[in-house]
């Protein structure tokens, strides 16, 4: 059946040449119900400001418009609907311009006919359609490295041609009108205390390396540095000769700078919970001030550092109590005495002065002249900070701290060491007290921090409920199973968010239970949970109790272990062993029944060739060997489910023996049966047993037919060729990887439920009344694709029909399966 045509606006003035179009449209076999014809322009626009098309016809010579203008008015009014002009002269520059206007393509009206006009329509959309999602793509890649801040870049070694995409111009600077992409641009913009180190790995790679990953920084026309984070892909040529290189360069400037001050504030925050520490450790006050410099200098990787307290009278003279650094000589080098008449003051004078903190971002940029400034230059002192310690609104001292990096000391860094002067100052008025303070505090965090360290790096879930079953804690590994984010579960109702809606009721009655303390924890259970997409998982959980106190119960912590994936392999294997125990079982029976029933069936043979026709002894041995018969093929079907018999197997041509099977099967089937068949010719051959492989088929259509019950329906048949990795093998019961033909037989009947599906493929089990089958069909099918080193898979539901398919390995070549 011919694809019913897109909504088509049809712009000509002529009415003869709008009959052959509709004419033509209908010789197509589309018809003409989604053509609209309008004779003007105008009309053409009024019209599309009302309705949607999806491709216009369009003659370029109307009664108020004339030329390749024509076409731009009405692709500027429907933008991003294909055009397509028809023309009444064949001159190819007439189509040539239309088509650099914009048109999607030309058609010469004396050349259309039906399948050229539905063609060409079909193709203009769907060219339109390809053409608009590559523009959405690569906008979308435009954006995307505008928002990652990623350039890309190309060079032809050979040629020296080189593409920048327009993020390489903003990182580096520069405009796509200004300069021409070059190498040699980047080249002189690199560092120079990068260029050497870069040019060296840039040689190395090129090489022999593959691909080149690099850092360095470049500097802009407004002498602005950028870092820079590189990664080259060199193309070769068959003898490995750099030929192409492909890179992109992503501005990591500010990802340096974000890093540089974490890097600094994680320094600063050691610092400040060592510091603590040697608060809380020291056992007398000058201890305290010796490891807390220890620990700014040792934690923190400051340079040195310095505590003094001042004189409690009006000399206000700074005593140095405890100092630690490279240069701890720096401190008495000064002789920080307070000020002194026509010196600039120190920075820690400054603090004490002011009572606030005086910071010295770059010694050599900004410290004023003088002695202090000096001697820091001397000693690679390129920022310090003096912070007085107050309490109670007095300054009872300084603590002042210097790096050898300028600008050391901003943002949190600053803060921190703010709350550090603070701690000392409440070490000095009370140090024995605040110690007890901090100790509590510093092993609450720590404790909680390894905790949370601990859950999250553990393999095994575990969630904490509170006593009205609301989620406290959660770690990774139960966020990965649950398929949701952490703060997504805190504080969510447990029961409501990730229980199924059949067992919510029953685990929270036995969770209050639990809470009232009626029951024990139970240690080893196992339940489901409900993912966030809704996907049922089987869990293994230890569970205990959380208690404040010796009788309080607030909540539970539960430790659980994912079993899914497990249970369904056990499943498989205890299905595959019971197929197979079924198999020897049915297999030895039928082999001992087929023993005593070839001496029944010969006897009676013999003794009925004896007797006289037409006797009444004669039709009853008859019917007593027809009925043996019948025995035999039930044995039959049992050995061939047991797989006791041997098949002839050849190679043999799957497709034909498919479609030969369908041939014999067309007046066994019912009329109201239709058949839907799609066979690949490109499957290939199979190392089978004929008559076998027909057996399958007959039983798997004769099972389909029972299914639809005398109703209407469709039985599918398709027969691809599939080649099943490990994860599509580990789905189906006995597929192992490799190249297979699959076999699909569907049909629209009546469907199994998940118990019927288990038992399906049991002898003897069927759903059928009695009398009209035995239960061996599906049973013989398994057995037979078994023994041919297949499998078979069948999917159903009530009502929504059964789908099976048959695995047969494909030979690897000629005379090898």
């Amino acid at each position: 059946m011919t694809e019913p045509l897109p909504a088509v606006l049809f712009v000509e003035d002529n009415p003869g040449d709008a009959l052959l179009v509709r004419e033509a449209l209908r010789d197509s076999g589309a018809g003409d119900q989604s053509l609209t014809v309008v004779e003007t322009l105008a009309a053409a626009l009024a019209l599309l400001h009302r309705e949607r098309f999806e491709i216009i016809l369009l003659d370029l010579n109307l009664p108020d418009s004339n030329g390749l203008e024509t076409i731009r008015t009405l692709m500027t009014a429907a933008e991003g609907v294909p055009v397509v002009v028809l023309t009444g002269l064949e001159d190819a520059d007439i189509g040539l311009a239309a088509i650099r206007a914009g048109a999607q393509d030309y058609l010469v009206k004396t050349h259309i006919s039906g399948p050229v006009l539905g063609r060409v329509i079909r193709y203009a959309v769907e060219r339109n359609r390809i053409e608009e999602r590559l523009r959405s793509s690569e906008a979308s890649f435009r954006t995307a490295q505008r928002l990652s801040r990623t350039g890309t870049w190309e060079r032809f070694l050979s040629t020296g041609v080189e593409t920048w995409s327009a993020e390489t111009f903003r990182l580096l600077g520069l405009h796509p009108d200004a300069v021409d992409p070059s190498r040699r641009i980047i080249d002189k913009m690199i560092h120079p205390d990068d260029r050497g180190a870069l040019g060296r790995l840039t040689e190395e790679g090129l090489a022999d390396e593959d691909v080149i990953e690099m850092e360095f920084r470049v500097v802009r026309p407004d002498d602005k540095v950028a870092d820079v984070h590189s990664i080259v892909e060199v193309i070769r040529d068959s003898k490995r000769r750099p030929i192409h290189l492909i890179g992109a360069m992503q501005d990591i400037t500010d990802r340096k700078q974000a890093g540089l001050a974490l890097e600094r504030a994680n320094r600063a925050y050691a610092t400040l919970s060592a510091a603590n520490q040697a608060l809380i450790r020291a056992a007398s006050e000058s201890e305290m001030f010796a490891e807390v410099c220890g620990a700014i200098v040792v934690e923190g990787g400051f340079l040195l550092a310095w505590i003094g307290l001042v004189a409690d009278d009006e000399t206000r003279i700074i005593h140095p109590v405890a100092t630690c650094g490279e240069d701890a000589g720096f401190v008495e080098a000064m002789g920080v005495i307070g000020s002194q008449s026509g010196i600039p003051p120190d920075p820690a004078t400054s603090a004490i002065r002011t009572g606030a903190p005086v910071i010295v971002a770059d010694v050599a940029a900004d410290a004023e002249p003088g002695p202090w400034r000096d001697a820091a230059l001397a000693r690679r002192i390129a920022s310090s900070i003096a912070l007085p310690i107050i309490s109670d609104s007095r300054v009872l001292g300084v603590i002042s701290i210097c790096s050898d990096e300028p600008n050391a000391f901003v943002g949190s860094v600053m803060d921190l060491l703010v709350e550090l002067a603070h701690d000392i100052a409440f070490g000095i008025r009370g140090w024995e007290e605040t110690a007890q303070r901090h100790r509590a505090e510093e092993l609450i965090r720590q404790e909680k921090e390894r905790a949370e360290q601990y859950l999250d790096i553990a393999a095994n879930m575990f969630v904490a409920l509170d006593a009205s079953g609301n989620v406290t804690l959660i770690n990774r590994a139960a966020c990965r199973v649950l398929r949701c984010e952490a703060h997504e579960a805190i504080g969510a109702d447990w029961f409501e968010s990730f229980l199924p809606p059949g067992a919510r009721d029953d685990v929270r009655t036995v969770f209050d239970r639990l809470m009232r303390g009626e029951i024990d924890p139970v240690s080893r259970v196992e339940s489901e949970v409900l993912t966030k997409d809704g996907e049922r998982r089987l869990i293994r959980w230890h569970n205990t109790v959380i208690r404040e106190e010796v009788d309080a119960i607030t909540g539970t912590l539960s430790s659980g272990e994912d079993i899914t994936e497990r249970r369904q392999a056990e499943e498989q294997l205890r299905h595959v062993q019971k197929m197979e125990s079924l198999g020897n079982l049915a297999g030895g029976i039928a082999h001992d029944f087929n023993n005593m029933l070839l001496p029944i069936i010969a006897l009676t043979e013999m003794t009925v060739k004896r007797l006289p026709e037409g006797g009444s002894d004669r039709e009853r041995l008859t019917m007593v060997l027809q009925a043996a018969r019948r025995a035999k093929d039930l044995v039959a079907g049992i050995l061939a489910f047991g797989r006791r018999d041997s098949p002839v197997r050849v190679a043999l041509d799957i497709r034909a023996v498919v479609a030969e099977s369908l041939e014999l099967l067309r007046s066994t089937l019912p009329a109201t049966m239709t058949k839907d068949v799609a066979l690949d010719d490109a499957v290939g051959t199979v190392f089978a047993d004929k008559a076998q492989i027909q057996t399958v088929l007959m039983n798997l259509a004769t099972n389909a037919a029972d299914a639809l019950m005398g109703m209407a329906g469709t039985l599918t048949v398709r027969l691809t060729r599939m080649d099943v990795d490990d994860a599509r093998a580990a789905s189906v019961v006995g597929l192992q990887p490799g190249a297979y033909a699959v076999l699909t037989m569907a049909d629209t009947g009546i469907g199994m439920d998940e118990k019927t599906l288990e038992r399906m493929f049991d002898p003897f089990f069927t759903t059928k009344d009695v009398g009209r089958g035995t239960g061996l069909g599906l049973a013989m099918a398994h057995g037979i694709v078994t023994k041919h080193g297949g499998a078979i898979a069948a999917t159903s539901s009530p009502g929504e029909g059964t789908t099976f398919q048959v695995y047969l390995p494909l030979q690897d070549s000629e005379g090898d399966s």
